[in-house]
């Protein structure tokens, strides 16, 4: 008999359990649609021309993602596409200084050896994709790009790994041509070359085979000086040039194992380095200097908190910021995430924990964002 009630007492049991599985299936909300999560977006990649005529942004296109181009002032449905790739989705592209090229980097079927293209997006039109010439056509090489010259704008400086595949060589590179011209061979492990804002090499950041890292000073064709170190368990990269070209940002925790990291200025000939600010409320690391493209001056500087705190050193700027939050919501998080060259149109990301990004463009002529 004890064991009946047992029996009949457990299958109860599971019966109960049962119910109550599913009960809670039947409250569970629906699965939702992996292709909500990993599907390409609608548009993405917003960017403003330099001379502010023409919006560009990816979107499908044939069932890849392209890049398209509209005026800015027409509708979405006047976009044309500036690509046809099928191959290979492009997933990122910038404009040349003058505005006369659209760039973007492709490799080929998942090679990683990374070439760039340059496009005339002028040249679209109904049924008409422009060319895009591969201006660093070499089998099995990998581009790197690694600035974009301010005064001569057919002109930028690559990195190119054909010599040796482990490292890059500094080439100037031609973008109209594709013309090719090696300034350095990097026999030192050199893993970024850097440019002041007058398009000279001033310095260039070296791996070490210990792990630890080295900032060098360029100052001739083969006269380089070793100018800062800092271990593998440290953080250290410089950050822009100020203007005069004769000190550069730098941002560290040198010295401070596990601290934040601080913005600091270094003097790039006598090599004094100032501080200049760390995290106001000391919770996270230094985030980013926002500088004027065409002063050099700093604009503000950025910290990524649960939310970004942005500090301007710029009152007309600032003044335009809180004009887009009072238009938005003081909630918001705010990004100039593209600008023209005489800064006067921005394209403006606005978010928030609720709500995702909406992209405007803001006037700072007249105040207006639409």
């Amino acid at each position: 008999m004890k064991t009946r009630t047992t029996f009949v007492l457990l299958v109860a049991g599971l019966l109960i359990l049962l119910a109550n599985h599913q009960a809670a299936r039947a409250e569970e909300p629906p699965l939702l649609d992996r292709a909500l999560f990993f599907d390409d977006p609608e548009i993405s990649g917003g960017q403003l021309s330099p001379d502010g005529q023409f919006l560009s942004f990816m979107r499908p296109h044939k069932g890849t993602r392209n890049i398209w181009v509209k005026p800015l002032d027409a509708s979405f449905d006047k976009a044309l596409p500036v690509t046809d790739r099928t191959d290979r989705p492009i997933l990122g592209y910038f404009w040349s200084r003058d505005g006369r090229y659209i760039l973007f980097v492709m490799d080929k079927d998942g090679d990683e050896n990374f070439n760039i293209h340059a496009l005339d997006p002028r040249e679209a039109g109904e049924s008409i994709i422009p060319e895009a010439r591969n201006i660093t056509d070499l089998e099995g090489v990998r581009a790197q790009i690694y600035h974009i010259a301010r005064y001569d704008h057919d002109l930028m400086f690559v990195g190119l790994n054909e010599r040796d595949p482990s490292w890059h060589d500094l080439y100037s590179l031609r973008i109209s041509t594709g013309e090719l011209s090696l300034l350095r061979e990097n026999t030192r492990r050199y893993i970024r070359w850097i440019f002041d804002r007058n398009d000279r090499l001033r310095l260039a950041s070296r791996s070490r085979e210990d792990g630890a890292n080295e900032l060098w000073r360029m100052d001739g064709d083969d006269d380089e000086t070793l100018i800062y170190e800092w271990s593998m368990l440290e953080t250290a990269y410089p950050s822009g040039f100020l203007p005069g070209n004769d000190a550069f940002y730098m941002v560290t925790n040198k010295g401070a194992y596990r601290d934040k990291s601080k913005l600091y200025v270094m003097d790039i000939n006598t090599l004094e380095k100032t501080f200049v600010e760390k995290d106001p409320e000391n919770r996270v690391d230094f985030g980013g200097v926002w500088q004027s493209d065409n002063t050099g001056k700093i604009i503000a500087t950025i910290y990524v908190d649960d939310k970004t705190r942005m500090y301007f050193k710029d009152e007309e700027v600032e003044r335009h910021y809180r004009h887009i939050l009072s238009e938005l919501g003081e909630d918001m998080d705010i990004s100039f995430i593209s600008g023209t060259t005489d800064e006067r149109l921005f394209m403006v990301s606005a978010c928030s924990d609720t709500q995702p990004s909406s992209f405007y463009i803001y006037d700072m002529n007249d105040m207006t964002l639409r």
